[in-house]
């Protein structure tokens, strides 16, 4: 019986020592993690040595000097492309109206008289021959629709990298000073982007 008196005490003794420790309330939510502004992490972010920042920033000042002068060739193409443009349309109006013209001319030979039955056959032939060059020099992208469909897809194409590109210059002068992969990634991405022009 004594055994079971010590037991029981014992047993008291532990749940009311056991008991009486507090512990604070378990927090739910995000109020269990400490809360510390994004700009507070990034000044503790590992910042890289003066000599790789400035190597960075001559980088970014190179690939710009390197995407303007990409862009001037690109505008440097684009007028041609408008120039070329232009001369296919002289050459289907000039051709066209010469098809028309000799037309015209065959028909008013062949209405005043029988007679100019040659003539009528060789203004119609040139007619003829005249349209069928108009009509194969279009299908061979000798036409206005043809330039202004490849003008118009490389003005898409360059709208689309350029806003990238000006995204990938603006992260990297935020993270010009930072260590980590992140600035090569993108620079290597930039790169890509330039060259594709």
């Amino acid at each position: 019986m004594r055994c079971i008196m010590t037991a029981v005490i014992f047993f008291i003794i532990v749940l009311t020592v056991g008991c009486s420790t507090t512990y604070p309330p378990k927090p739910t939510g995000w109020s269990a993690f400490p809360s510390r502004p994004i700009s507070d992490l990034i000044t503790k972010a590992a910042v890289v040595s003066p000599e790789l920042k400035v190597a960075r920033l001559k980088y970014i000042e190179k690939k710009q000097s390197e995407f303007s002068e990409i862009m001037t060739v690109i505008d440097k193409k684009l007028d041609d492309l408008r120039r070329t443009a232009d001369k296919n349309s002289a050459l289907t109006l000039w051709t066209g109206g010469a098809g028309i013209a000799s037309g015209v001319a065959a028909t008013t030979l062949a209405v005043a008289s029988p007679a100019n039955v040659v003539w009528v056959a060789g203004l119609s032939a040139f007619g003829t021959g005249v349209l069928t060059f108009q009509t194969r020099a279009a299908l061979e992208g000798y036409s206005r629709d043809a330039v202004a469909r490849v003008y118009n897809k490389t003005i898409t194409k360059i709208q689309k990298a350029t806003s990238q590109i000006g995204a990938d210059f603006e992260f990297l002068r935020q993270y010009v000073d930072l260590t980590g992969a992140a600035f090569d990634k993108r620079a290597g991405e930039l790169d890509g982007r330039i060259v594709s022009l």
